[in-house]
């Protein structure tokens, strides 16, 4: 997803092999699922994705859809993981947390209004925050001048 030169995110969509049944991803099958795992391929697969991602998805409705999502802070991207009912695929879109938290739902819930047929609202797109570097005096700079440390002294730490 781009937008003003800016790259925010990207949206994947996978179809699993036949032998991963991802049905099994609704809520009244999770005591069962926890239970039987062997029963519930999807559900396994989902653990998986969710241990290689790292973190802890928290799970979300849109309408009658499930689906997860997380914000991972030491990377600056936000998750949105769903199962589409009765496709035996899966959704991962992964945005900048710079694209806001409403611009991001508002895409994560128009994808999903579009997936059932339904009209999908305007995504607010958020004005690009640019940063101009202004050229500086070089981190090195102050080596040996004026408060700076002596070319020859060695730093060492403070008591």
């Amino acid at each position: 997803m781009r937008h003003d030169g800016i790259i925010e995110g990207d949206v994947e969509v996978a179809r699993f092999t036949s032998d991963v049944d991802t049905s099994d991803l609704e809520d009244g099958r999770t005591v069962y699922c926890a239970q039987n795992p062997a029963d519930c391929t999807g559900d396994v697969t989902f653990m998986g994705i969710q241990q290689n991602l790292g973190g802890q998805f928290q799970r979300v409705y849109w309408h009658d859809a499930r689906a997860y999502t997380q914000t991972v802070a030491s990377s600056g991207l936000r998750v949105y993981l769903w199962f589409p009912h009765g496709t035996n695929t899966m959704v991962l879109m992964v945005l900048r947390t710079q694209f806001t938290q409403a611009a991001s739902d508002a895409l994560f819930h128009a994808l999903l209004d579009l997936e059932r047929g339904a009209a999908a609202a305007p995504v607010p797109v958020p004005t690009p925050q640019v940063v101009i570097a202004t050229p500086g005096p070089s981190p090195t700079s102050d080596i040996g001048g004026p408060g700076g440390l002596p070319p020859t002294s060695t730093p060492t730490a403070a008591p």
